[in-house]
């Protein structure tokens, strides 16, 4: 009888003290974490909105001022495109900013990207959808925070698709570079633009309105986005910063791309007329054997252009050898062949003319070396191109300071191409390269 009297008097404690713990009153409440100290570096809060309106950047909702004061920065949060530890992010300094646009307007509610910039110029956010190492997303005062950030060049702006995609709001998704110096507190303002667009149609070679096609917009450091043409060929491009930009049309068939067009942002009436195309097709063999080789190819114009093919278009052959590719604009190219054993062969000098194929091409492969390359240099990142007998084999080797890079390469005479992405070359370097042998290229700044 005791032992039924203790378990019921047990229970009658255990329900008065859930009732207790659930009663009103803010002193039976576990206490709120803490809001993370200031560090001794830290300068100054993040900044007071800077306009009497706040603006919701899909809705365009008026937020009250009284709802701004109590506003404070978001956390920010990891992205899971990147592990940011590869970053650094966890040691450094802070980014506290505020959004604004075109019309001074306080932007809320808008996703922000933060990632290493590679570029001393402006990106769309579509191009670094990869390097992207932390998100968050401005409150409904258009303030937002990124901590712990190291020092160096970093890309900020509003988050984006995947190009080709429609944006995520009216609002351009092109960075802004800042830099972090130490491990401080930097009060920033992020300017973005809303509803600029660029509008047109694309014909084809015979004037008739091409549905089929999508239209390629970029700035002078070929950052920019793309569009699909509606079933009247029409276009609509953006949104866009404020600037010019080259717009070509591409069609995936025989048609070649349009001849380049410069437009500024807001501009309408623009017409883009697809050309004519030519085909190439042949066939990769191994130089002792004769035998069908499947390989990477890579097919550029002798004389660069403005076009969307200035650096060439790359596809795999079949698996006997076997290649073919159309739509080629007029003019002499360069091919070159690459297979994963390191074997190479290039071809310069193939006609292309417009309604016309090549004729059947032999690229024959042999077996190259290794270049192992490394960055020794304050730019947070550049780009190495190989260059055999004046044609580009492959693809460009992006190198970090201090990171060495493996890649195979032709035996022979090599010129090694160093550039910024989306920039001007920074130098070239002529290099010997025998078979099977493996030599070290170190850059300096300067050299």
């Amino acid at each position: 009888m005791s032992r039924r009297l203790s378990i019921v008097l047990a229970l009658l404690v255990a329900i008065a003290l859930v009732l207790w713990w659930m009663l009103p009153g803010d002193e039976l409440r576990a206490p709120a974490p803490a809001a993370p100290a200031q560090t001794e570096s830290s300068t100054s809060n993040p900044p007071e909105p800077l306009a009497p309106e706040v603006l919701a950047p899909e809705l365009g909702a008026v937020v009250e001022p009284a709802a701004r004061e109590s506003a404070s920065p978001p956390a920010t949060e990891a992205a899971p495109v990147v592990d940011s530890a590869q970053a650094g992010i966890g040691s450094g300094g802070t980014f506290a900013g505020v959004v604004v646009d075109q019309d001074e307007l306080i932007v809320a509610g808008l996703e922000i990207w933060l990632a290493p910039s590679s570029s001393e110029a402006a990106r769309y956010l579509p191009y670094e959808s990869a390097r992207i190492v932390a998100k968050t997303e401005s409150d409904a005062a258009g303030r937002f925070a990124f901590r712990d950030v190291p020092a160096g060049s970093w890309a900020i702006g509003p988050g984006a698709g995947s190009l080709g995609q429609p944006p995520h709001s009216e609002i351009a998704s092109q960075a802004t570079r800042f830099e972090m110096t130490a491990a401080e507190t930097r009060d920033i303002t992020l300017r973005v633009y809303r509803a600029i667009y660029i509008s047109g149609r694309v014909l084809d070679p015979a004037g008739e309105p091409q549905p089929k096609a999508f239209v390629w917009a970029f700035d002078a450091s070929r950052s920019g986005l793309q569009a699909n043409c509606e079933e009247d060929g029409s276009f609509r491009l953006g949104p866009l910063v404020p600037g010019r930009y080259t717009l070509i049309a591409l069609y995936q068939g025989k048609l070649a791309p349009s001849d380049p067009v410069e437009a500024s942002s807001g501009q309408e009436g623009v017409e883009l007329r697809l050309r004519a195309g030519g085909s190439m097709s042949g066939r990769v063999v191994d130089a002792s054997t004769g035998q069908g080789s499947q390989a990477e190819l890579r097919v550029s114009p002798l004389v660069a252009g403005r076009g969307w093919d200035e650096h060439g278009i790359g596809w795999t052959s079949h698996e006997d050898g076997t290649f073919e590719t159309e739509g080629l604009p007029s003019g002499l190219y360069g091919v070159s062949a690459s297979t994963v054993d390191g074997r190479f062969g290039v071809l310069r000098g193939v006609g292309v003319s417009a309604g016309a194929g090549t004729g059947e091409l032999v690229v024959a492969v042999s077996p190259g070396g290794k270049l192992r390359l490394r960055y020794e240099g304050q730019r947070p990142e550049v780009e190495c191109a190989v260059r055999f007998q004046d044609v580009f084999v492959g693809w460009g080797e992006k190198l970090k300071p201090g990171a060495a890079v493996t890649r195979l390469a032709p035996a022979g005479t090599l010129s090694l191409v160093l550039r910024i992405e989306g920039g001007p070359e920074l130098s070239t370097r002529t290099v010997e390269l025998g078979v099977s042998e493996e030599k070290e290229i170190v850059f300096r700044d300067g050299e």
